[in-house]
């Protein structure tokens, strides 16, 4: 056991090893190289008395940037893998891992982000695209948002309807159970009728407003419209759900009472 602890607490090392301390020395070491080359180039544009004392603003903001990933980097990802090893010899709060992970992730989108500000030449090229493809980008949206979710929504229904078909069919005569519905066929049925046809006409009337409004003008008021009616469709889903759920109904009034009783 003694040889098992100690073989992770090693293994556990070598991970802050591999995964910050070379990583770290070799994104050192790269900067170096870049950093004298740009130093190099800027100063045959220079005169040769000031070449070596200043530092032009392109090297400066080089600089920034460089120490900018560094330190996020190192800051984010070393917390992480030292309060593992920590955790090993004393005993520290179940929350600092989870919430240094959560730091990690959230240094690494910093430094993405910081990337794509900084560069202005992807920066330029990505909002010219997004703005030649809007009406793509649109239709894409409508696809992923409505269509997508609705054939699925389809699948699984089928699924979930044969099920209990099938299961009410073990129950039934055999005469009768091919040509009849039961109750509860019937009411699932109209449950998933209504939140299919509630999702539909909430949301794809919404995003084809969107895109009916690249090729003609309509009315300013009509989207707002529309956006409001597929918010109250979703309020209409999760009142629904909930009034067909008698468990969950039952509880929650349960609860209310309880709370009013006291």
């Amino acid at each position: 056991m003694e040889k098992v602890c100690a073989n992770v607490t090693w293994l556990r090392i070598y991970t802050l090893i591999t995964a910050v301390v070379v990583p770290s020395v070799m994104n050192i070491i790269f900067n170096i190289l870049i950093f004298r080359y740009v130093r190099s180039s800027s100063c045959r544009v220079q005169s040769h008395n000031n070449q070596m004392m200043n530092l032009g603003r392109r090297e400066i903001s080089l600089l920034r940037q460089m120490i900018f990933m560094f330190i996020t980097f190192i800051g984010g990802w070393s917390g992480t893998y030292i309060s593992v090893i920590i955790s090993q010899f004393i005993t520290i709060n179940e929350w600092i891992t989870p919430v240094m992970i959560i730091f990690s992730a959230l240094c690494i989108l910093g430094i993405t982000i910081n990337l794509f500000i900084s560069n202005h030449e992807v920066k330029r090229y990505v909002v010219d695209k997004v703005c030649v493809y809007v009406t793509w980008l649109r239709f894409y949206t409508l696809i992923t948002a409505v269509v997508v979710p609705s054939i699925m929504n389809i699948i699984f229904n089928v699924l979930i309807f044969r099920y209990v078909r099938s299961s009410s069919c073990r129950v039934q005569p055999h005469n009768n159970q091919m040509m009849n519905l039961g109750r509860r066929e019937i009411s699932l049925l109209r449950q998933m009728i209504f939140m299919f046809i509630t999702f539909m006409g909430g949301w794809s009337t919404s995003y084809v407003i969107v895109i009916v409004s690249q090729f003609m003008s309509l009315n300013e008021w009509i989207r707002p419209a529309m956006v409001v009616f597929s918010e109250l469709c979703i309020v209409g889903i999760i009142l629904n759900l909930f009034i067909s759920n008698h468990e969950l109904k039952n509880y929650v009034f349960d609860k209310i009472h309880r709370v009013f009783r006291h």
